[in-house]
């Protein structure tokens, strides 16, 4: 799997495009979910909290509880998820998989806030961490797995690629 290096000198760069709004570093990485009952698969993901809201709708989709913030082992997942996992507000769930040298990722979050989107595939299958979070679990010190990006026009997508191919 690829990782993305340098996105301090990256996301600026990218920023100065006029066509895009917002830009956000993510990391993503299947793996399992599991609570003292049961477990699941899902796609763990690492977001900036203070970035992701101007990125996604998902901050907006906690139904209780909190988005979330600073706190590094914090996790926000689906509503149904934590209904599957047998799990509410404040307890702990272990997440585990592969981290990027090859070792096995395995870490304890406590839930802080559960999302409904409506979407049945993001509400059982989507754990949510911090970047920070998910750089040590995956052992991606200072890279990411994607910068996602919102633009002002999402039909000028291919224009605005090549826009960014050409300033890196």
């Amino acid at each position: 799997e690829l990782a993305i290096t340098h996105t301090q000198e990256l996301i600026p760069i990218i920023k100065s495009i006029p066509e895009i709004k917002a830009a956000s570093v993510r990391i993503k990485s299947a793996g399992l979910i599991s609570s003292s009952e049961s477990s699941a698969g899902v796609m763990i993901v690492g977001v900036d909290p203070r970035t992701e809201k101007n990125i996604s709708s998902l901050s907006k989709r906690v139904q209780s509880g909190n988005f979330l913030d600073t706190n590094d082992q914090a996790i926000v997942i689906g509503a149904a998820l934590a209904k599957n996992l047998n799990v509410k507000l404040g307890e702990k769930v272990v997440l585990m998989g592969q981290a990027l040298d090859g070792s096995i990722a395995s870490g304890a979050y406590r839930i802080q806030g559960l999302f409904d989107t409506g979407t049945e595939e993001l509400d059982k299958g989507l754990a949510l961490i911090t970047h920070k979070a998910a750089q040590e679990l995956f052992v991606m010190e200072q890279k990411t797995s994607e910068v996602v990006l919102r633009l002002d026009n999402a039909l000028s997508a291919k224009k605005t690629a090549g826009i960014i191919k050409a300033k890196i």
